[in-house]
């Protein structure tokens, strides 16, 4: 089997599955100056070891790519039924054929069609060339490798499903429900290194991608990870409507214009998740002051000192208040 799935409350399935770890495997690997980067030095050097290298011959071949826009690709397999078309998908995206679009379900299509707006006109030599390690990496590796950890997968996302059914995140839930969020599949994935992604498949759908817990103490991480993709999905357009941004402007380099309209966007976010946790205590818990001080690189140990670090504009304060509490 290529996944492991768990039902749970308030039509909520958890999942960890090849197809998403595949690529997130390879974007763990791969270095780009981007708040979305998944790249994980540690990681990297975990699976050189497994593999008996002295360095990581994955890594070095993903270092002759120069795209930032391969961290979309992060997004696909959310919209795509089978390892197999998914790998399809990527062939097609790196040498676009119309007989093949064909060959894709209408939600694979989407996806295909939203990713090749991303790449426009630029040169596709990057994405057949990550195509072609994807494939071999897969085959040669990480098939067999994802196999030998499905007993520890499956213990990792009980615990997360055991936290994700507590009374207290039936309050967030229920939050969500109300702000119109259709169901929620949540996927936990080994390779999600960094910061985690949430997407809307389409009306009835939104999927959150977090990092597997390895331990205890890493539930709470990926928790947090999971509800603040989700919360994306219904603040991220009040934000541009109250402070009169574009979304479509943001950029994701911290080198360009448009980072400012980018870290605006996830303020408010991290401003809603703490009103909504203050509801369920959780920000109580010392796992959240560090998770928070992390993300503000600085140090925050209480409600006054997150205040004055991640200050946002004052109706869009109010607006978060009279929403959420």
């Amino acid at each position: 089997m290529n996944a492991i799935c768990l039902g749970s409350t308030h039509d909520t399935r958890i999942v960890t599955e090849k197809k998403t770890d595949i690529l997130l495997h390879l974007l763990a690997h791969f270095e780009v100056n981007n708040v979305a980067s998944n790249y994980d030095k540690d990681y990297v050097e975990y699976i050189s070891d497994l593999k008996g290298e002295k360095s990581s011959s994955l890594h070095e071949d993903l270092k002759e790519i120069d795209d930032e826009n391969l961290v979309y690709l992060s997004f696909m397999p959310a919209f795509f039924n089978t390892i197999d078309s998914l790998f399809r998908g990527l062939t097609y995206l790196s040498v676009p054929n119309e007989v093949m679009i064909n060959r894709f379900t209408e939600m694979e299509a989407q996806c295909l069609q939203l990713l090749q707006n991303v790449y426009g006109n630029n040169d596709l030599g990057g994405l057949a060339r990550f195509s072609e390690i994807a494939k071999s990496e897969y085959d040669k590796f990480y098939s067999s490798y994802w196999d030998s950890r499905r007993k520890d997968y499956l213990r990792e996302i009980n615990k997360f499903k055991r936290f994700w059914e507590s009374d207290e995140n039936d309050t967030v839930l229920t939050f969500l429900r109300t702000q119109g969020l259709p169901a929620i599949t949540v996927y936990l994935s080994e390779g999600m290194r960094r910061n985690g992604r949430g997407i809307r498949t389409n009306d009835s759908s939104v999927c959150t991608i977090t990092k597997m817990p390895v331990n205890d103490n890493e539930v709470f991480v990926s928790y947090y990870i999971a509800v603040h993709e989700l919360l994306h999905q219904v603040i991220d357009g009040v934000t541009q409507s109250i402070l009169k941004i574009d979304g479509q402007q943001r950029s994701l380099n911290p080198d360009d214009d448009g980072y400012n309209i980018h870290e605006q966007i996830e303020n408010s976010v991290i401003f809603a998740q703490h009103l909504l946790m203050g509801m369920t205590r959780k920000i109580q818990r010392k796992e959240y002051y560090a998770l928070v001080s992390e993300i503000g690189n600085t140090d925050i140990n209480n409600e006054a000192e997150f205040m004055t670090h991640f200050k946002i504009d004052k109706k869009m304060q109010c607006k978060l208040e009279s929403i959420i509490i």
